[in-house]
């Protein structure tokens, strides 16, 4: 359904680039793509639309020899596997201590900035080479989700903090008796979708960190370098000047798939315009 989906999608938006988009930003002296975060609760459609925009935005960006590319979080590395059975209840219990899930998830979003990412590498390199990466989560699923569950949210914060700031934060709500619907449909509930209760808990905690982030921002950049720990992975110059990550939410609890998918979209490619981040061709 995604494909079809993004078929459609990519028609309407073709009206307004008719040629398509190009990368554009080359403050590292070269080209750099874009990296887009999409967060929620789970039953938010997180999956749905995080690979519907890749799609849509790998065929507005492929007349100009670059692209989009989609990745997800836990990754399919041998960390990512770890946590995927603590979160099934599959493994043993004490590795679902929200201290101990914390550092799993941050290790392997350390991994992900480096390897797992078809077509072109890790994330990191991804962008340095010009590619657009859509990340099905990020760290503020940690930060919302262990926090959440009794971490300390400054020590959860700190423990990413290798974790580059994304430029664009799409942030999906949605209804917690819908997202419990939805969870329960497809199988057995897992670790943080429980009941309506935890997953209204988690929204919660959610709304608070993205609040704060769209309010404060996480990093500015300026003309001065950043010298933070996420630099060892995406330079603070793959970014043009500005407060990030740029946050945007979209309620996907009445909307249908397509309604919500094109105006998420259309948001993405408009942004990644204003941002300088990519132009039309």
């Amino acid at each position: 359904m995604a494909s079809s989906v993004a078929e459609r999608v990519y028609s309407e938006l073709k009206h307004r680039y008719p040629r398509g988009l190009a990368p554009s930003w080359r403050g590292c002296g070269r080209v750099t793509g874009a990296f887009i975060a999409f967060e929620g609760i789970d039953g938010a459609g997180l999956t749905t639309h995080s690979t519907i925009a890749a799609q849509v935005l790998d065929k507005l960006l492929s007349g100009s020899g670059y692209g989009a590319v989609y990745t997800k979080e836990p990754t399919l590395g041998p960390i990512g596997g770890l946590i995927r059975s603590v979160l099934r209840g599959k493994a043993d219990g004490s590795l679902s201590r929200p201290e101990v899930l914390a550092l799993l998830f941050a290790a392997d979003r350390l991994y992900h900035m480096t390897g797992g990412v078809d077509r072109c590498g890790g994330v990191a390199l991804c962008v340095s080479r010009g590619f657009t990466v859509v990340t099905d989560r990020y760290k503020y699923t940690s930060i919302a989700y262990q926090a959440g569950a009794g971490a300390s949210e400054q020590w959860v914060e700190a423990v990413n903090s290798y974790a580059p700031p994304p430029h664009i934060l799409v942030y999906i709500d949605v209804d917690p008796r819908v997202a419990y619907e939805r969870v329960t449909s497809r199988g057995p509930a897992q670790l943080y979708e429980r009941d309506v209760k935890t997953l209204s808990a988690m929204r919660d905690r959610f709304l608070k960190v993205i609040e704060r982030i769209k309010e404060k921002g996480e990093v500015v950049i300026g003309e001065s370098r950043i010298g933070a720990p996420w630099e060892a992975f995406i330079d603070s110059c793959h970014y043009p000047p500005g407060r990030y990550p740029v946050v945007v939410r979209f309620d996907t609890t009445r909307a249908s798939v397509e309604e919500a998918a094109l105006r998420i979209s259309e948001s993405l490619a408009g942004l990644l315009v204003e941002l300088g981040l990519a132009e039309p061709l």
